[in-house]
């Protein structure tokens, strides 16, 4: 039975928008205990509601001082760091404003954390991100009172927001590259849709049940082909 620890954001915790409450709450359908019980794995989830790559390292250096977390660490970082300050660009859209980790410092964090983690003898999975219904996380942005006028003027199109988490899942994946590990792309699994909107809670940026799915999805189909030429690694589906 081999040990993974997940360190990511609120995508793996499992966090959904409720939409009656319009409260985050715990509502993971990614389907855990089956990947355990089929691939004879033990998974320890310690994703962390919005957490950034920088506050991952902190946390990562603690855990490391107690030893090896587990055989796989898989990392999923990237969705809170591309995220602005809305409160501030609202407030004067003819400012300038850097996301909450720059881009540089998210690949140069990221990349430090896989190796800190490889020079500790863990084998390293990362996945990129599920994408973003801009439109929709605009408008749950504003719906507190910030202004969707202002905004849109600093953004110059509601596109804006989409590409620029698009730039930070690129960069998950060519971080993998650089630092040759695995990576699990989740993206993919929706963007294969016709109508991805559908696998999104109503702010646009976390999946609904119908999404977590895609995702439990999207690690089966790679554990499966991944076993294949590694099979040391991950133990064959239990009958």
């Amino acid at each position: 039975m081999k040990n993974i620890v997940v360190f990511g954001d609120s995508i793996l915790k499992g966090i959904q928008l409720d939409p009656i409450s319009r409260r985050y709450t715990i509502d993971n359908n990614i389907g855990v205990e089956d990947l355990e019980h089929l691939y004879s794995l033990h998974i320890e989830n310690s994703s962390r509601f919005g957490c950034t790559i920088t506050k991952a390292k902190q946390l990562l250096e603690r855990t490391l001082r107690h030893g090896k977390p587990g055989d796989i660490v898989l990392l999923e970082y990237g969705g809170n760091d591309c995220d602005y300050d809305w409160a501030a660009v609202s407030a004067d859209p003819d400012g300038d404003y850097e996301c909450k980790t720059p881009l540089a410092v998210f690949k140069q964090t990221y990349k430090s954390v896989v190796e800190m983690l490889k020079s500790s003898g863990v084998t390293v999975f990362l996945t990129n991100l599920p994408p973003i219904i801009a439109e929709r996380y605009l408008s749950w942005i504003c719906h507190a009172g910030l202004s969707r006028e202002n905004i849109l003027k600093w953004l110059g199109s509601v596109e804006t927001i989409y590409r620029k988490q698009e730039l930070f899942s690129r960069a998950t994946e060519e971080i993998a590259r650089e630092c040759d590990v695995p990576i699990i792309d989740l993206r993919s699994e929706f963007l294969k849709n016709r109508r991805i909107d559908g696998f999104f809670c109503e702010d646009g940026i976390h999946p609904n049940s119908d999404g977590q799915r895609l995702i439990g999805d999207a690690f089966r189909r790679y554990i499966d082909s991944y076993r294949v030429e590694n099979t040391k690694l991950i133990p064959q589906p239990q009958v």
